[in-house]
């Protein structure tokens, strides 16, 4: 039983967490045994809203810090021991996903990043083929849908990380 409101749940495909405060815990596939994580660092402690399993990876989880759009937190052995400290590559005001062996972080521009690690130094800036406001990845972890709510235009789906392929449906504004 937890004892506080899950701020947010992540997967890598194998592997759960709950991060809530500067509190997580892990759980199994089927998130039915929930072991204590080791506790995020003080400035992470809210939102949480940039937390994402690495895809295909067993035990690497990412938050990104909410009072610094630069700093980032990693654990690659689901929070059984602390968590590493992150610079990422520039200021993310996008977000961090992950397809199979990559994270993502994107700006609200076309401006993204991929690292295999997510360690300081690793990431490797590329350009989208359109800004991208809201990411999400599918039910399996192995596509991102990319799009721009403000401007509409193409939603685009990529695999790798690397290739967007536009999907043939628009976005709509308002």
């Amino acid at each position: 039983t937890m004892s506080a409101a899950m701020v947010n749940l992540a997967s890598d495909g194998t592997t759960f967490m709950g991060v809530f405060g500067t509190a997580c815990v892990r759980g199994n596939a089927t998130a039915t045994t929930w072991a204590n994580g080791t506790a995020l660092p003080l400035a992470a402690q809210t939102g949480h809203q940039y937390f994402t399993g690495l895809a295909g990876s067993v035990t690497t989880f990412m938050v990104r810090d909410n009072a610094s759009a630069t700093t980032a937190y990693l654990t690659t052995d689901a929070a059984v021991t602390a968590w590493a400290t992150v610079t990422l590559p520039a200021t993310i005001n996008g977000g961090i996903t992950s397809v199979p062996g990559l994270f993502v972080a994107y700006n609200t521009t076309t401006s993204y990043y991929t690292s295999a690690t997510g360690a300081t130094g690793s990431w490797t800036a590329r350009t989208a083929p359109a800004p991208i406001q809201l990411v999400v990845r599918d039910g399996t972890g192995s596509t991102i849908y990319a799009w721009n709510t403000t401007v509409g235009g193409p939603i685009y789906a990529c695999t790798d990380g690397i290739n967007f392929v536009d999907t043939g449906f628009d976005t709509i504004t308002t």
